[in-house]
């Protein structure tokens, strides 16, 4: 039986050690690639990250001086991925309960710092500059649509969003992992391809990207 510390026999996935508790359910963490525990597993508070010899630290999610999140990832996670900040919102509808991140890339804020939407507004800073958005379903983790910009889809953004994505959820405190659901359009099935199957399930509907800013079809 594996104990609090796992075993590092299993294949090696990404998962959240707590390190702090925060206020609201919040934690900061690390994310860390190995094989101590399955893919998506959240541990802590508690144990020592010099605990797990051998794991590889993915990702923080530290607060800054502002008490914002921010994701610092690994430079040899995202490489040639531009630097983006985030604007979280809750997008739930009547029936399911939905968050999203739209990503910017002017120098507003540092990379990986995520604001609430609220504080977008107050940033001379328009909506039809964004980059990149994802919105997932905060109960079962399945990512509802991912959007990115045509002229920055050779650069790994859909690779960063969905890092991102996964963080904040576990900054959150939101059970389970975020995962990339069998319904998807071609330009993302082109994005993820070499992905890891740990978070992309295999594709079963062919479906059409919609730009969040025009409500058109984007492909």
């Amino acid at each position: 039986m594996r104990g609090i510390l796992g075993s590092s026999e299993q294949s090696p996935g990404v998962w959240a050690l707590r390190t702090a508790a925060l206020p609201g359910g919040r934690f900061e963490l690390a994310g860390l690639l190995s094989g101590h525990f399955p893919d998506g597993t959240t541990v802590g508070p508690g144990p020592d990250q010099a605990e797990f010899p051998g794991a590889i630290e993915l990702l923080t999610v530290r607060l800054d001086s502002l008490r914002r999140p921010v994701v610092a990832i690994a430079p040899w996670a995202t490489a040639g991925a531009p630097a983006l900040w985030f604007v979280e919102a809750d997008a739930s509808t009547p029936d399911r309960s939905l968050h999203s991140l739209v990503a910017f890339g002017t120098g507003h804020h540092t990379d990986g710092t995520v604001i609430p939407n609220a504080a977008f507004f107050t940033l001379p800073v328009r909506s039809d500059q964004q980059v990149a958005a994802l919105r997932w379903d905060t109960m079962t983790g399945e990512i509802d649509q991912i959007y990115v910009a045509p002229d920055v889809r050779d650069r790994g953004v859909a690779k960063k969003m969905i890092i991102v994505g996964g963080a904040y959820h576990a900054h959150r405190g939101w059970e389970g992992k975020i995962y990339v659901g069998g319904r998807r359009s071609d330009t993302v099935e082109e994005m993820l391809v070499g992905r890891s199957p740990l978070r992309v399930t295999p594709r079963t509907e062919r479906t059409v990207i919609i730009d969040p800013l025009t409500g058109e079809p984007a492909e």
